[in-house]
Order: C-alpha cells, then sequence, then structure tokens
C-alpha cells in the first residue's frame, strides 16, 4: 500500500540539543539566554532557507540581541564559534530511530528524508552522512530556498519519490508540518518515539 517512509531530521533522526547548545552560545555571546533565544528564532527561516551562513546569521543574532560590536574580527571569530555550537549540537544521532530506517529500507520501501536545514550542518557535520547515505531522496531546505511547511517543498519531495502522495508516510516532530504533509495528501504522523513509529508502520503492512 505504501512505497515510501520518509523522516524528518532534527529531534527525530537526530536527538533533541536540549537547550544546552542555547545556554553555551549565550554564554559566549554575553546575553542572558531567553534574549539570545528569541534573536535566534527571528532570522532562524532565512538561515534554514539557505539565504544566509551561519557567521552572518549570528552576527544578526548578536546584534538583535544586543550584544555590542567593539572589534570587527572578534565578532567574526564569535559568530563562527556560535555556529560551530549550534550545528555541532545537532549531530547525535538517535540510535533507535536509525535502526528503524534500516529495518525500512530492508523491505524495499523507499526511504527518505525531509528537513529544515541550513548549508553550514551539510558542510560541518559529515559525519552525519552514514544516515543519510541510507535515504534517497534527502531533501533540505536549503538547497531548495523552501522550508515546511510550504507547499512547495512538499512537492519537491513527491516529485522526487516518484509516486502518489498517499503512498508517501511522513514522521515530524512539529505539527504544522504534519499538516502542511497531510495537505498535500501524504500520509503524516507526529513522531513520538521510534517505538511509536515501529507500531504505526507494522499497522500499515510496511513493516512486519
Amino acid at each position: 500500500m505504501f512505497d515510501a517512509v520518509v523522516f524528518d531530521y532534527g529531534r527525530v533522526i537526530s536527538l533533541d540539543p536540549a537547550g544546552e547548545a542555547g545556554e553555551e552560545m549565550a554564554r559566549l555571546a554575553g546575553v542572558p539566554a531567553e534574549i539570545f533565544e528569541k534573536a535566534r528564532m527571528a532570522y532562524r527561516d532565512d538561515y534554514d532557507r539557505g539565504s544566509m551562513r551561519g557567521r552572518d546569521y549570528y552576527q544578526k543574532v548578536m546584534r538583535e540581541a544586543g550584544v555590542p560590536v567593539t572589534d570587527t574580527r572578534d565578532f567574526d571569530d564569535l559568530a563562527d564559534r556560535i555556529t560551530r555550537i549550534d550545528i555541532h549540537s545537532w549531530a547525535a544521532i538517535n540510535s533507535e530511530t536509525e535502526e528503524l530506517m534500516r529495518e525500512i529500507g530492508g523491505t524495499g520501501c523507499k526511504l527518505g528524508i525531509l528537513s529544515n536545514m541550513p548549508h553550514d550542518f551539510l558542510e560541518l557535520e559529515r559525519d552525519v552522512f552514514r544516515v543519510f547515505d541510507l535515504c534517497d531522496p534527502c531533501i533540505f531546505s536549503c538547497k531548495h530556498n523552501l522550508l515546511k511547511p510550504e507547499r512547495e517543498i512538499y512537492q519537491v519531495l513527491i516529485d522526487a519519490l516518484g509516486c502518489a502522495p498517499d503512498k508517501i508516510v511522513f514522521f515530524d516532530d512539529v505539527p504544522a508540518n504534519i499538516e502542511g504533509a497531510r495537505g498535500l495528501g501524504i500520509t503524516a504522523y507526529l513522531w513520538e518515539n521510534a517505538k511509536t513509529a515501529r507500531g504505526i508502520l507494522k499497522t500499515l503492512g510496511i513493516l512486519p
């Protein structure tokens, strides 16, 4: 009944950074964590869309958060350090999800990734590619200048898979992204954990 299973990356394939990275970035910037996080979210869509790189993004974030610019080179270096902390915080893979993905791959069902992701992650965390190598296609927002839950990025996924939307199962941890996928006819489920997803896939007949 289904031809493909697609996973989001952050907090689905990857482990949740749980706020520790955000606190470290704010400490380096010298501002309260809640102010830094608010500034990060103000420009995050542009970063994930691929419209800017990490240095430019975190310079904007720090200016928004009120971090003074006393030396341009130091400001550049600080933005680069914070970028690396951010990117690395998403590099830990959930082993249970990876095991589930390998099980799906063994069934002959297509396996894909659809993720909002900046260019810097793809360039700095190449060790994560062993998980990406399980999947074809891998649709990343920065490569298409599109973001979930925009309708167009789901169409990119559908076209890349080459199957009807109702033949695709998609897992994501963000409700808006689930609704966006369902709007195009994709069978989408809000991610809880690998155990729950495995049960869903068994019910759908994808896993034995």
